[in-house]
C-alpha cells in the first residue's frame, strides 16, 4: 500500500470515520521503538475487541460493555526496549490510559494508573502461569511472570523464548461468568481439556475490528 492512498484513506476517514484515522496512523510501522498501538483479540466470536486493563488484569470487550463496567480501563501501548542484563529476548510493552477512546465509565475517566508493564505468565507452574495482565509502575511485579521478550510481528502480538522460538499465539479467553460479552485473557492454554473447553484461541493484534481480519 503506498504512501498516498494511506493518506488519502486517512483523510477520509477523519471526515467521515471520526476518530478510526488515528488507528489508521497506529497500523503503520508498526513495531519500532516508541511506536504506539492498541491491541485487539481475534477469535471464532471475537471479531477484534479491544484489550481494557481491568483491576490489573487483561479482558476484552466491546465499547458499549465497557461503558457499563467501572473498573475497565481501555488502554494503548508503546514498545520500548528491556534494561540492560534483561534475561527475556525482545521487548516490554508498557501501556497507558487511551485518553482517545469512547469509553466513559469511571476508571476512564480517573485511571488508577499512568504507565503499566503488560505481562504474561511465567515460565513454571505457578498460580500465575496463564495470567496475562498488568503491572503499575511503582508496583511489586508479580512472582513468576514475564513483562518482557515480546515483539510485535505482522501485527501480531509474539512472545519469543530465550532459545529465539517465537510463540505465534497461545492465547485464550475465557467468557465471564457474570457479564455477558467480557472476556477474560490467558496465556499459554488451550481449550482442549474439560476444565478449559468454554476458552476461545484468540490472536492479539494491533487490527480493530472495523480494519478486518
Amino acid at each position: 500500500m503506498g504512501i498516498n492512498h494511506i493518506l488519502s484513506l486517512s483523510t477520509f476517514l477523519a471526515l467521515f470515520g471520526g476518530s478510526h484515522a488515528a488507528n489508521i496512523g497506529r497500523q503503520t510501522g508498526l513495531g519500532q521503538l516508541g511506536q504506539e498501538f492498541d491491541l485487539y483479540a481475534w477469535g471464532n466470536g471475537i471479531p477484534g475487541l479491544p484489550v481494557f486493563y481491568a483491576d490489573g488484569a487483561a479482558v476484552s470487550t466491546d465499547l458499549a460493555t465497557a461503558n457499563t463496567l467501572d473498573n475497565l480501563v481501555p488502554v494503548s501501548f508503546t514498545i520500548v526496549p528491556r534494561t540492560a542484563g534483561a534475561v527475556d529476548k525482545g521487548y516490554s510493552f508498557s501501556a497507558a490510559p487511551n485518553q482517545a477512546a469512547r469509553v466513559t465509565n469511571s476508571a476512564a475517566q480517573a485511571p488508577p494508573f499512568n504507565k503499566a508493564t503488560l505481562f504474561v505468565g511465567g515460565r513454571s507452574a505457578s498460580a500465575q502461569q496463564h495470567a496475562v495482565g498488568f503491572v503499575a509502575d511503582g508496583a511489586r511485579v508479580p512472582e513468576d511472570v514475564r513483562t518482557g521478550g515480546f515483539k510485535l510481528d505482522a501485527r501480531s502480538f509474539r512472545v519469543v523464548e530465550d532459545s529465539g522460538l517465537v510463540h505465534m499465539s497461545l492465547y485464550c479467553a475465557f467468557p465471564s461468568a457474570a457479564i455477558p460479552g467480557l472476556w477474560d485473557l490467558r496465556w499459554n492454554v488451550s481449550n482442549q481439556t474439560p476444565e478449559t473447553s468454554s476458552g476461545v484461541p484468540v490472536s492479539l493484534k494491533a487490527t480493530p475490528e472495523w480494519w478486518g481480519g
